[in-house]
């Protein structure tokens, strides 16, 4: 294996990371205002069981993990240090700290 066939794999994933905090980001903010302002009409019995009482906290919460996908999307693209920390709050997987490194 040589380095240019490591460099492009490295590349490529960073790409597809960008994609992924970018849907991420975009999907999560946009449904977690469409559920707090009722766009998006769901049933109170689908929080039977749940600790929560209305869709306010979910949504919310969910508008916040866009943020931070939208927060991890900026620090990959820019090639910050903190790109690894803000993409594994959002639940993904880094590999942009290895590529970062490896310049």
């Amino acid at each position: 294996m040589n380095g240019t066939t490591v460099r492009l794999s490295t590349r490529s994933h960073h790409r597809a990371l960008l994609w992924l905090l970018g849907f991420l980001g975009v999907s999560a903010v946009l449904g977690g205002f469409a559920l707090l302002i009722d766009v998006i009409n769901l049933p109170d019995n689908l929080l039977d069981g749940s600790p929560f009482s209305s869709y306010v906290v979910p949504s919310l919460m969910l508008v916040l993990v866009g943020m931070l996908a939208h927060g991890a999307f900026v620090a990959v693209r820019a090639e910050r240090q903190v790109a690894a920390i803000l993409s594994s709050l959002t639940g993904g997987r880094s590999s942009s700290s290895n590529s970062l490194r490896s310049g």
